[in-house]
């Protein structure tokens, strides 16, 4: 019987591993500031994947300023090629960004999770 219950205790515990290894992740990759040329704008780029029992909601880009705290924000475009990607430009004054990307899903119980990628610090013209 001890042996019947260790072997349930491994076999749950395996079967636990694929879930709490795929858990929500966001990146940001490259921040760009007066792309194209353009004045006081900032664009973002990342990457994003959602553990599979949880449902994507969406990815907002932020820009802080860093001086003044000032944030700036708004709801990244999700690529259809490649997918797992995102991307936003945003319009600043300028100064000296600290620049994320956010990730909002929400789980099978309906809680909604939020992930913050790593930060890209970027001076505005």
């Amino acid at each position: 019987m001890l042996r019947l219950q260790r072997l349930v205790v491994l076999a749950l515990g395996i079967a636990a591993v694929p879930v709490l290894m795929a858990a929500d992740t966001i990146n940001l990759q490259l921040v760009q500031p007066n792309i194209g040329g353009a004045k006081n704008c900032v664009y973002g780029q990342g990457n994003y994947a959602v553990d599979p029992l949880n449902t994507f909601d969406k990815i907002l880009f932020f820009a802080e300023d860093t001086v003044t705290k000032q944030q700036n924000s708004n709801t990244a475009f999700l690529p259809v090629n490649p997918p797992g990607t995102w991307n936003k430009t945003l319009q600043v004054v300028a100064s000296t960004y600290d620049c994320w990307g956010r990730l909002y899903t929400k789980t099978v119980g309906g809680t909604v999770d939020v992930k913050d990628s790593n930060v890209i610090q970027a001076t505005v013209q």
